[in-house]
């Protein structure tokens, strides 16, 4: 069976259930991965705010300034090569990151952290549309329909959604796409699974806030997906190919290792490492 995981950027699946998905490919399951914002900036100038985050990336603000898509390209790459080292499937969009975009009047959809991390952008909603009929068209391809007869979807394949915790702009409109999808095709609400956005997700206090906002309006069960150490090995080695990532979120790859493995203890309990998924009930 296929298994679909919805992707907002170039390192949020790995990131967020890495070891599941080696667990899904190592099993002989098909995982796709769907990395949502992966298309190239625009042509024309950067803002300010982006150029500071391809500084930090690695890319001078020089070439930057002319050639930003060669850092995208090399986020591709990176991408490919940690999806490889899961056992998945790599599918690239072509939407462009939320700091690149711009609403009808030209002015740049976010132009610093608190607006990155400030949730939906209303002026996505047409973006949420196409990104909700390419997530079918994708669902049509790899996930088996419903029959005729109405008989569900096989129970062991999924689609993979981010929570959207860290409210950062485009794991929400991912989600709101996701969502929208299954609005227009209810069978798909049979296989959906949400996930933890990871390292958002490390944060215990926003972690709880997150789930308590979801409990507030439905009833939602966690599955603890146990991992195997094969299983955390390779998250930690696929976020490892992120190299133009780490520093965005670690001093250097020692602690990133530190910190995956603390976060899976915490998550799995007395049981052993894990990742948590959601449902509504």
């Amino acid at each position: 069976m296929s298994q679909v995981f919805l992707s907002p950027h170039l390192d949020d699946a790995p990131l967020s259930c890495g070891g599941y998905i080696h667990q899904l490919a190592s099993a002989g399951q098909r995982v796709l991965v769907v990395t949502v914002c992966a298309g190239d900036p625009p042509a024309g100038p950067l803002s300010d705010y982006a150029l500071s985050l391809h500084a930090r990336w690695g890319q001078p603000a020089d070439r930057a300034r002319t050639v930003a898509a060669e850092m995208i390209a090399e986020r591709r790459a990176e991408d490919r090569a940690a999806l490889e080292r899961l056992g998945a499937e790599a599918l690239h969009l072509d939407l462009p990151d939320v700091i690149y975009r711009r609403d009808a009047r030209g002015a740049w959809l976010v132009d610093d952290d608190a607006a990155l991390f400030a949730g939906y952008r209303p002026a996505d909603a047409g973006t949420v549309d196409a990104l909700a009929e390419r997530i079918l068209e994708i669902a049509a391809e790899r996930l088996a329909p419903e029959s005729a007869g109405g008989q569900a979807r096989p129970a062991s394949q999924g689609l993979y959604i981010p929570l959207g915790i860290g409210d950062h702009a485009d794991h929400h409109l991912v989600r709101r796409a996701a969502e929208r999808a299954i609005e227009r095709d209810p069978g798909l609400a049979r296989t959906c699974f949400y996930y933890e956005d990871y390292p958002y997700a490390a944060d215990e206090a926003r972690l709880s806030a997150a789930i308590a906002h979801e409990a507030a309006t439905a009833t939602w069960q966690a599955r603890r997906m146990r991992l195997a150490a094969e299983d955390l090995d390779a998250r930690i080695a696929s976020v490892a190919c992120y190299a133009s990532q780490i520093s965005s979120f670690w001093s250097d790859l020692a602690a990133m290792d530190a910190e995956l493995r603390a976060f899976a203890a915490r998550r799995g309990g007395k049981a052993g490492p894990a990742e948590v998924l959601w449902r509504p009930l």
